[in-house]
């Protein structure tokens, strides 16, 4: 990570294993924390294992349909990018990428993805742009922009073979703030705001994984967003006390510790 002054300091060390449309990723940031994300091929799976909390008996995770692991942090979402995003954008053209770092903007934020000409297709180059508007949670501020704003840039700036893999070694992700005040402005008259910066240690191949997901302990609290709410609340909190992940008719899981699953 690094601010706006050009000092550099560890934000995380990350561990990405990928089989096809499956991944796991791990972050054990510089605090102790620990998060995982991982995905079955259909959906992503995202736990919070609060490593840095001394007597946590619970973890805390979420499950939301597709690959991209919307729920997890920057970090997270960043790795997927890199290194597990295989062949999503030669179908996914138009595909949304919220990641974290944007905040309140980033569900507003359009995207432009250029792909290596190489397996596994992964993105060299996406460009983020935001509209001629500043979203905050109490509030839309118009920007004097024509054609909107640059709001992040993500870089593949060098790379590593595995077997016949094309792989990122270094990357580069900068995020913008757009100007206030002014004229008409032009979309890169933005500020830095912050860069993130990756290097691979080491990449090799590793046998089988029969279960990409993140493993849970014997505690877990699950907000599954696949499962509609009911029950008049606003997400279905689900208390996991066998250490498997959340499938409709499991009789085993509660609902806010009161009721079951059902199909």
């Amino acid at each position: 990570m690094i601010d706006r002054s050009g000092k550099e300091s560890k934000w995380t060390d990350f561990t990405v294993s990928v089989s096809g449309t499956k991944y796991r990723i791990l972050n054990n940031y510089f605090n102790g924390e620990l998060l995982m994300a991982g995905s079955d091929g259909t959906n992503s799976y995202y736990l919070n294992k609060f490593a840095n909390m001394l007597g946590s008996a619970w973890e805390s995770g979420w499950v939301s349909a597709g690959q991209f692991p919307a729920k997890d942090e920057t970090a997270g979402q960043l790795c997927w990018l890199a290194f597990a995003a295989r062949n999503y954008f030669v179908t996914n053209t138009h595909a949304a990428l919220p990641l974290k770092g944007f905040q309140e903007n980033a569900e507003f934020l359009r995207s432009d993805v250029t792909l290596s000409a190489r397996q596994p297709r992964l993105p060299r180059l996406v460009k983020w742009y935001g509209s001629n508007f500043w979203h905050s949670a109490s509030a839309t501020v118009p920007l004097p922009y024509a054609q909107g704003f640059v709001a992040g840039e993500f870089v593949v700036t060098s790379t590593t073979n595995c077997e016949s893999l094309e792989l990122p070694s270094t990357l580069e992700m900068k995020f913008f703030i757009p100007s206030f005040t002014g004229s008409t402005l032009a979309q890169t008259n933005v500020a830095l705001a912050q860069t993130l910066r990756g290097r691979v240690i080491s990449v090799k191949a590793v046998g089988n994984i029969d279960d990409f997901r993140p493993k849970l302990g014997a505690k877990a609290q699950i907000v599954d967003f696949r499962f509609p709410a009911g029950f008049g609340r606003d997400l279905l909190l689900i208390d996991v006390l066998n250490g498997q992940w959340p499938r409709p008719g499991d009789t085993k899981l509660r609902v806010a510790g009161v009721h079951p699953i059902s199909k």
